[in-house]
């Protein structure tokens, strides 16, 4: 008897001291990281737009604050199941790998300036913590609130730049199609389409890629909460994005039968209601396949409580949770101790001093459509319009000194004329000065225009993809060059010799910027 009261003892004066230990620990990790306290990622792109909300035009995206706080409770959850994991056998190798590489991570993103990288640091910093302190099974008690966390690492701009522009032709597409079904008789132009006299734009926003990323997490979250099975988790989540697509379309669509979508208060609010019809869906989704294990005989999944058969409390490892919470001290210093990098502007570009005469003729300047670039990174911008031999020349340079990571010169739509272009031809071309440049002919209500592009300073999507979420180009590893994207073009006229002209002046005005370059 007198041995079983001091078990019992013994296991109360364990557990305050367990939840001790992990709050301890846990404040020291919101040392490291409390630059997350103000982490809000802005919209994509790098310039305003110009009369409009920018959050509005965001084609990404979600609340990292509310994801902090579904993760923070996520955990909470799982905090007996931390405290009975402590003291099991650590994994060495594995948990020295994770700490050391979300240390790595969070110093350099608190050197470069760059609070995004502080959540990848963060995770594996978590999931360090729960092998070193509780094994396997710490890892896999700490892993799902930790892992939720990835919903708060924003897409790279250079990957959003890659498909937001399909995924609006796409959209644009099914609405055409959607208001034919309908008996109306549309007209589309890429990402604009025409219904009875009235044009409508679908935006970044609109091309659902947002409202699929929240969907995603969405139901992630749900077969969290409901504890669903493993297949039938992935059924869920796999059929996210599908219905983070429809609810999206459904959203155009009542755009354009809407007379009052114009304004901001009405499009965001019909996109919340959206979300709302997504969420129900998945819901929709989850009840038939509950019904079909109902069918088939399948017993409801156990509570995540009862896998657990161990003893409610283990012994502290002292020596393990001492060694973390000397390592994350330390770590916590270094961020405050160590001085952050500071950028230095590259130099001026010759191309942005070009003659204000070139050929005979004095240029016009034109407004650049920031709406239509939406989340192409712009520093510097230069657009004007020659005349040569009575045809209008038109010409656009885009800078961007790489230092925002919200942005991403790299996206299909610097080569494209604007809103409502169609591209009919693509070849390279040679310039004549041994470089090449792309060719593209574009249509747009029975117009055609030659359109010569071409990229200054920039590698392959996937390196500049890379170098954009990992922030190599703050730091020692910056290139202290600007990045371009020129375009000129042209309109051609249907006489049999326009495009070899149209080809003739695009040539010399390449060569006059190249020329200061």
């Amino acid at each position: 008897m007198v041995a079983h009261v001091g078990a019992q003892e013994n296991r109360q004066v364990r557990a305050p001291l367990g939840g001790i230990v992990l709050l301890v620990l846990g404040a020291l990790l919101c040392a490291i990281h409390v630059d997350l306290a103000d982490f809000a990622p802005e919209p994509y792109g790098t310039l305003p737009i110009d009369g409009s909300d920018a959050e509005f035009f965001a084609p990404a995206g979600g609340s990292p604050a509310l994801i902090f706080a579904v993760s923070a409770l996520l955990l909470l959850g799982r905090n007996k199941e931390l405290q009975r994991a402590l003291g099991q056998p650590a994994r060495w190798m594995l948990a020295c790998g994770l700490l050391g590489l979300g240390g790595g991570i969070s110093r350099w993103a608190d050197y470069v300036q760059a609070p995004a990288l502080l959540v990848p640091g963060l995770i594996l910093l978590l999931l360090g913590a729960g092998v070193l302190l509780g094994g396997s099974r710490g890892l896999r008690a700490i892993s799902i609130p930790a892992l939720f966390l990835v919903f708060a690492i924003p897409i790279p701009a250079g990957f959003v730049n890659l498909i937001v522009w399909p995924l609006q032709q796409t959209v644009a597409w099914f609405t055409e199609w959607f208001l034919r079904l309908a008996g109306y008789a549309p007209e589309r132009f890429a990402d604009v389409v025409v219904l009875e006299g009235h044009r409508f734009q679908v935006i970044e926003t609109c091309s659902g890629m947002r409202t699929t990323e929240t969907l995603v997490m969405a139901g992630v979250l749900y077969t969290i909460l409901f504890y669903r099975r493993p297949g039938q988790a992935a059924v869920i989540i796999l059929l996210a994005p599908l219905v983070g697509f429809l609810a999206n379309l459904v959203r155009v669509l009542s755009i354009v039968f809407n007379p009052y979508a114009q304004w901001g208060a009405v499009h965001a609010g019909q996109g919340i209601a959206m979300l709302v019809v997504g969420v129900l869906s998945l819901a929709g989704i989850d009840h038939l396949l509950l019904r079909r294990e109902r069918h088939l005989g399948l017993a409801p999944r156990a509570l995540r409580q009862t896998a657990w058969s161990s003893p409610p409390n283990q012994p502290i490892p002292w020596p393990r949770a001492i060694g973390l919470g000397c390592f994350l001290l330390l770590l916590a210093v270094a961020n405050l101790a160590i001085p952050a990098w500071q950028p230095v502007e590259p130099p001026r570009l010759g191309a942005f001093a070009l003659p204000h005469e070139i050929a005979g003729s004095k240029p016009r300047g034109l407004k650049l459509d920031r709406q239509f670039l939406g989340s192409v990174g712009i520093r510097h911008w230069l657009h004007r319009e020659y005349t040569f031999e009575g045809n209008p020349v038109r010409i656009l340079i885009l800078a961007d000194d790489r230092l925002d990571r919200r942005g991403a010169l790299l996206s299909p739509k610097t080569a494209i004329p604007g809103r409502g272009y169609v591209e009919l031809s693509h070849e390279v071309a040679p310039l004549g000065d041994g470089t090449w440049v792309d060719r593209h002919v574009f249509s747009s209500h029975n117009r055609r225009t030659l359109v010569y592009h071409w990229y200054e300073g920039m590698r392959g999507p996937l390196e500049e993809s890379l170098r954009n979420a990992l922030a190599l180009d703050r730091g020692p590893t910056r290139r202290n060059t600007w990045a371009l994207a020129v375009r000129l073009s042209t309109p051609l006229a249907e006489e049999p010799d326009s495009v070899s002209r149209a080809d003739a002046r695009l040539r010399g005005f390449a060569r006059e910027i190249r020329m200061g370059l």
